[in-house]
């Protein structure tokens, strides 16, 4: 009900599927059914990295990069994790990829795969219109951590989300310092 309600107001909705036995990768995208039904697979997703941690968020189609709100929220949740100022490398990718003959869903994983990768093995992911590219998300509540392929993922609310009120930026104070606390 709730992904029709929002086909009607012209928002994507991407329903993963099982990943298919042939790949002996889990399946970061919709699968090629879903491609199909929905149009061509569109995406644009903003990868930070910090070093000892990624972040992984949406960006809007027409966003170029990541907003100067945005960017400094992720640098204080650098702050609070690393305690220290370090700059994030960026590395934003606009799918399908301009130029690029190969729009499969298996090419987009594959460059997908090629972003996680070369991140750290713990990856913060802001909001549900990134979870729902990845693999494994059904069923995990925001404010989780849980590993898929050796790393770490830690789903969280949008930042517009937690920028609303101090109980949001509460909840995640509190996430980092169990975090910080665990081994």
């Amino acid at each position: 009900m709730r992904n029709s309600y929002l086909k009607e107001m012209g928002i994507d909705v991407w329903t993963l599927r099982g990943p298919s036995a042939a790949s002996a990768v889990e399946s970061l995208l919709p699968s090629a059914d879903d491609a199909e039904v929905t149009g061509e697979l569109e995406f644009h997703l903003c990868f930070l990295n910090y070093r000892s941690f990624g972040i992984c968020l949406s960006l809007g189609q027409n966003q170029e990069v990541i907003s100067p709100g945005a960017s400094r929220f992720c640098d204080d949740v650098a702050l609070a994790l690393n305690g220290s100022d370090l700059k994030a490398g960026i590395n934003i990718v606009k799918w399908p990829i301009r130029g690029q003959g190969d729009r499969s869903v298996s090419a987009a994983e594959s460059v997908l795969l090629q972003r996680l990768n070369g991140l750290p093995g713990l990856i913060l992911i802001f909001g549900d219109t990134t979870a729902s590219l990845l693999p494994g998300v059904q069923g995990i509540a925001n404010n989780q951590l849980f590993e898929v392929n050796g790393r770490q993922f830690l789903l969280l609310s949008s930042i517009d989300q937690l920028c609303q009120g101090s109980g949001g930026k509460r909840s995640l104070w509190q996430i980092i310092q169990e975090h910080r606390k665990s081994p």
